[in-house]
């Protein structure tokens, strides 16, 4: 049985305390935080008028509301039944909801594995951006979408130690791909020719 929590909140308050606790507190995939409707509670302690900041906040708010209300199919929504539906995920909402994604999300949302992922699929915390850029480089078949996406990340790359080649070449190795992306062939090593 869910905690019943707080009664004075309303549906969109528990839900945006909720998200916010999510999206705020749990900085890796191992250590996420305790979503609870006294949690929520606690977190608006010195809040009178909990709002969304965001239209990105909007339409969570209004993705977890209505899912917990499609799920129990009533027109209410119970803290506890919020507070466990965040819980379990943010990213799949994001997703049902339509929420836009920034490249490094989009990126992030196509290329995290292990505790990246479950970051990603809890609490929306995208991938390093050098990490994203270099899942792409990597994936031969990256469609479109996904270099492009890459290339937006290139201002906030290092500089170029950390990248085979460095910087330099990557970017035109993407951009090459976005050129011709059903020709595009990594090029071959000349070693063991005669």
């Amino acid at each position: 049985m869910t905690d019943p929590g707080p009664h004075a909140l309303s549906e969109n308050a528990v839900a945006l305390g909720a998200i916010r606790l999510a999206t705020t507190r749990a900085t890796d995939g191992r250590s996420r935080p305790r979503i609870s409707p006294r949690a929520v509670e606690e977190f608006w302690a010195e809040t009178p008028l909990p709002a969304p900041a965001t239209d990105r906040e909007h339409a969570l708010v209004y993705a977890v509301v209505y899912q917990v209300r499609d799920d129990h199919h009533r027109n209410t929504a119970e803290p506890g039944e919020i507070c466990d539906l965040v819980a379990s995920g943010l990213a799949p909402l994001a997703r049902r909801a339509g929420v836009p994604l920034s490249p490094l999300e989009t990126l992030t949302a196509r290329y995290a594995v292990g505790p990246a992922r479950r970051a990603w699929h809890h609490s929306l915390t995208p991938l390093d951006p050098l990490d994203a850029f270099t899942a792409v480089r990597a994936d031969l078949n990256a469609e479109p979408e996904y270099v492009s996406a890459a290339l937006t990340l290139v201002p906030e790359l290092p500089e170029p130690h950390e990248l085979p080649g460095g910087l330099a070449a990557a970017v035109i190795e993407l951009r090459a791909r976005l050129r011709a992306p059903a020709r595009w062939q990594p090029p071959r090593s000349r070693r063991g020719r005669a």
